[in-house]
């Protein structure tokens, strides 16, 4: 995602080597954390188009450690977030 800057989920995958729910999971997260942006929505009912996320907090190197308990622990910064809503 640091290289990309803008990307899809299903760039995110392609590059990743990671299943689309994964994908899924931890930009749906990181979108709560506000390290990502939604930069182009697209209807859900468009087959082939994806929705564009942008990078807005780019902390350094080491990607941001996300807990079940709603806990972000970001290495980079040595900073722990709380979920928002």
């Amino acid at each position: 995602m640091r290289i990309l800057q803008t990307s899809s989920i299903g760039q995110l995958q392609a590059c990743s080597n990671t299943s689309n729910e994964l994908a899924r999971r931890i930009v749906s997260q990181l979108y709560r954390f506000d390290y990502l942006r939604l930069q182009q929505q697209y209807h859900p009912y468009f087959a082939g188009n994806e929705d564009v996320y942008c990078l807005v907090r780019n902390t350094g190197a080491k990607a941001p450690l996300l807990f079940a308990s709603g806990v972000l622990y970001d290495p980079n910064t040595h900073q722990i977030y709380q979920a928002k809503g």
